[in-house]
C-alpha cells in the first residue's frame, strides 16, 4: 500500500552520528530522529549499525515509563515490526540489512510513521508519530546511514 508523505514536524529532522573506529577496526553508525540540538540519547527513534557487519537495528525510546510490547514502523510501501526487549526496556527490532526493502523504501521516501500496536497489557492504544524529513540535510543523513552500513562500502 503506497502512502503519501506526512508533513515535517517543526524543529525535527533525521541526523547522522558516526563513532570513531574502535580497536577492532569497526565503528557504530547512528541515524536518529530528534530536535535540532538533541543528541542520539534523546531521540524518539534511532537506527544503529556496525559498519563492518551491515546489520541494522531499530529502537524506540520508552517515554514516561510507557512500556510497549510491539511497534510498527511504516514507510511509503514497507513495514517493520519491533518487539519489546525486557532486558533494556527498549522496543527494538531483529537485525536487518541496510539494503533491505524497508531501508531502501525509507531512504527513497525520507519518512516513517511509528505506530504502537500493543502496550504491555496487550491493548492497542493508537499512539502514532510521523517522522518526516524537513531539510535536504535530513535526506542526506538517511542516504549516508544506508551507505555507511553497507559492509562492501567501508570508508
Amino acid at each position: 500500500m503506497r502512502r503519501s508523505s506526512p508533513e515535517p514536524r517543526e524543529g525535527y529532522d533525521w541526523k547522522l552520528w558516526i563513532d570513531e573506529m574502535d580497536q577492532e577496526g569497526d565503528r557504530r553508525v547512528f541515524l536518529f530522529y530528534a530536535q535540532k540540538n538533541d543528541d542520539v540519547d534523546a531521540a524518539e527513534l534511532r537506527f544503529l549499525c556496525l559498519a563492518s557487519e551491515g546489520e541494522v537495528y531499530a529502537a524506540v525510546r520508552v517515554v514516561d515509563d510507557n512500556l510497549y510490547n510491539e511497534v510498527d514502523l511504516s514507510s511509503q510501501n514497507e513495514k517493520l515490526t519491533l518487539k519489546a526487549s525486557s532486558s533494556d526496556r527498549m522496543v527494538s527490532s531483529e537485525p536487518f540489512t541496510s539494503n533491505s526493502t524497508f531501508m531502501q523504501d525509507f531512504a527513497k521516501s525520507g519518512w516513517l510513521q511509528l505506530n504502537v500496536t500493543q502496550n504491555m497489557e496487550g491493548i492497542s492504544d493508537g499512539f502514532m508519530v510521523e517522522m518526516a524529513i524537513s531539510t535536504p540535510e535530513g535526506m542526506q543523513a538517511i542516504a549516508d546511514f544506508v551507505n555507511n552500513c553497507n559492509p562492501g562500502d567501508m570508508k
